[in-house]
């Protein structure tokens, strides 16, 4: 047969309570003994014949010897917990009260309404009530704290003219450290699966740790990316001072790795046991360390950190209890870490996601907006071709129509100018075409030979001489002594010759002067002035991105003595699409010429631009430089 402690106690007392059985002190003692209980009892509760009783476990409870002490209310109340001593100084005198107790014959009507033990009633002897149980702390005389669970039997013979009490005191300090080592496992589970912030949950562990033990410090160590450690929480005693500032050196980390990889949790309960060398023998004398446990803490067969218990003020020795606490609530924090870090991985790959979203959405809306202005290119492309080409038709068609009616009359001269006017006007538009495909080209192949400059710009000149002269224009050629032969495209640059010449002739009233100037510049100092650089088409660093950058370069300017330009016209003057001149409504074309000779020059590596004041002529210069290596072809599209 197997009892709860209060029911093996009851029990034993139904054999003979009353001295029925003899040696009943002897047998009762040796129950308290094998369950850990020790008792008192009242006797004649309320008489005169009253008699208050305490059995040896009691005394032993209590730390006190019998033959010294007299057992009193007074004196037991002197041992509970101050603050637990009011509740039970109440509990006492609510089982004393009368109204509280119940009378046998109420007991026998109600026996499933009352605690009453069967086989006590079947003996007719003795009626017995238990009233409801407290807990509570005892302090014994040496200063060791104890938790307790007391509770008490009301007894009556059955004649009704004796009423006695009999408590039972338990000690439970081993439950309630049983119960709070559940209670701190399940609130830090708990807090895992509630929360994923890191240092919250590690702050949690090291003060539940701290109080459940009683300890001085409790810290969690860890390692940081540079394979340094640090303390990641700490909960301490502020009169053994903090541990948090202090910092682990990698060739600590790597010595402490090797202990815990061959040792596992480490235990010390007193300096005779401490290491005598190492990190961890100045950790415990820097710290007046008298006792410790550490622990790994590991996840994923990783180790993340170190949970670690100082006792300061004293040795002890550690129990079996206290290092599985500490193994499973390192685990704990190992699923902790782990859960943090999954979140932050999660939290920081949002974030990426996120900026690529906006990156992305931004490019399409970009790329919108190009499509847009390309639209808008497009119609004014479509305006301007069926504008330029109408006009010059209709002048043919009607040149034929007349030609049909009056077959015999000869052609004049006028009309013969005309014609030639109107087919001119029209190759003109074919060349923008032209020059619109060229410049929708995203890649410009170069032929690089070596060229001496001077022999592009004679024959560019020799093929624009019919524009030179009907234009009553004249054209000054300067070339520095000694120009060297440099690889360029020597097609390309003429092409960006004639369109330079071109737009000062066209761009300007008859008998213009125009002023072609040719040199060589070192790399170190640049021809350009501060101002020419303004207004400069590229607005990094010269040959910033090709491999002969700061190179020594040719240098050409052609400048003209015409009307100038207006700032607003500078701008745009290098860019598409389709500027058209507001001096001579008569000027057909598109107006790609100048956006090509900048591609044309950006190809080479070289930079472009133009100053120009209205009134004062303009200056259209570039730059060749003299490559050390030479490429077949830049991407323009980059």
């Amino acid at each position: 047969m197997r009892f709860a402690p209060f029911q093996f106690w009851q029990w034993l007392s139904s054999g003979g309570w009353f001295g029925q059985q003899p040696d009943r002190s002897t047998h009762l003692e040796m129950a308290q003994t094998m369950v850990g209980l020790g008792s008192w009892q009242i006797k004649n509760l309320g008489s005169s014949q009253e008699t208050l009783d305490w059995s040896n476990p009691l005394y032993g409870l209590l730390g006190l010897v019998p033959a010294e002490v007299v057992p009193s209310p007074a004196r037991y109340l002197a041992h509970v917990h101050p603050d637990d001593r009011d509740r039970v100084r109440q509990a006492h005198a609510t089982w004393r009260t009368p109204q509280n107790l119940v009378t046998p014959n109420l007991v026998a009507q109600n026996l499933t309404q009352h605690l009453v033990t069967q086989h006590l009633v079947a003996q007719n002897k003795l009626v017995a009530q238990n009233l409801e149980a407290i807990e509570y702390r005892l302090l014994s005389q040496d200063g060791r704290e104890r938790w307790v669970r007391e509770q008490v039997s009301v007894e009556w013979s059955e004649q009704g003219d004796g009423v006695h009490l009999t408590g039972v005191v338990q000690d439970i300090t081993s439950e309630r450290q049983q119960a709070d080592y559940h209670r701190l496992i399940a609130e830090t589970s708990q807090r895992i699966r509630q929360s994923l912030q890191v240092d919250e949950i590690l702050q949690t562990a090291v003060a539940e740790v701290r109080r459940l033990l009683g300890v001085d410090r409790v810290f969690i160590a860890q390692v940081n990316s540079q394979g340094c450690g640090y303390i990641a929480a700490e909960s301490n005693d502020a009169m053994w001072g903090s541990i948090a500032t202090e910092e682990f050196p990698v060739e600590v980390i790597t010595e402490l790795q090797t202990v815990y990889q061959q040792r596992g949790t480490i235990v010390h309960h007193s300096p005779a046991d401490q290491p005598q060398a190492g990190f961890l023998h100045y950790l415990y004398q820097k710290y007046d360390v008298q006792a410790g446990i550490s622990t790994p803490i590991s996840t994923s067969g990783a180790t993340m950190g170190l949970l670690s218990v100082h006792q300061c003020s004293r040795t002890r020795q550690w129990t079996a209890k206290e290092l599985q606490l500490l193994e499973e609530l390192a685990a704990q924090v190992g699923i902790a870490l782990h859960q943090g870090y999954l979140y932050r991985q999660v939290q920081e790959t949002a974030i990426v996601l996120e900026q690529q979203v906006q990156e992305r959405t931004q490019q399409l809306k970009q790329q919108m907006l190009s499509l847009q202005i390309l639209n808008q290119q497009q119609e004014r492309l479509i305006h301007a071709i069926s504008h330029d080409l109408q006009t010059p038709i209709l002048g043919m068609v009607m040149v034929l129509q007349r030609l049909a009616k009056h077959p015999e009359k000869p052609l004049s001269r006028t009309m013969l100018d005309l014609m030639l006017d109107s087919s001119q006007r029209q190759l003109s538009l074919l060349k923008s075409l032209q020059e619109e495909a060229a410049a929708s080209s995203p890649m410009l192949k170069l032929d690089r030979k070596p060229t001496q400059m001077m022999n592009v710009i004679d024959r560019a000149l020799n093929d624009l001489q019919p524009l030179l002269a009907n234009s009553n224009t004249q054209v000054i050629t300067q070339f520095e002594d000694g120009l060297p032969v440099v690889a360029m495209d020597a097609s390309h640059i003429h092409q960006v010759l004639e369109h330079l010449v071109t737009n000062a002739v066209q761009h300007n009233l008859p008998g213009t002067q125009i002023t072609i100037e040719v040199g060589m510049d070192d790399g170190r100092s640049s021809m350009m002035s501060q101002n020419n650089r303004r207004y400069s088409s590229d607005r990094e660093a010269p040959g910033s991105r090709y491999p002969w950058q700061h190179s020594p370069c040719l240098y050409c300017r052609v400048q003209d003595s015409g009307r100038g330009l207006q700032p607003e016209q500078i701008a745009l003057m290098f860019h598409r699409p389709y500027l058209r001149s507001t001096h001579n409504p008569h000027i057909t074309g598109l107006g790609l010429g100048l956006y090509l000779c900048h591609q044309t020059i950006k190809a080479h590596g070289g930079e472009i631009g133009v100053t120009s004041q209205a009134g004062q002529g303009t200056t259209v210069w570039f730059t060749v430089p003299i490559p050390t290596c030479v490429t077949s072809a830049i991407d323009l599209a980059s």
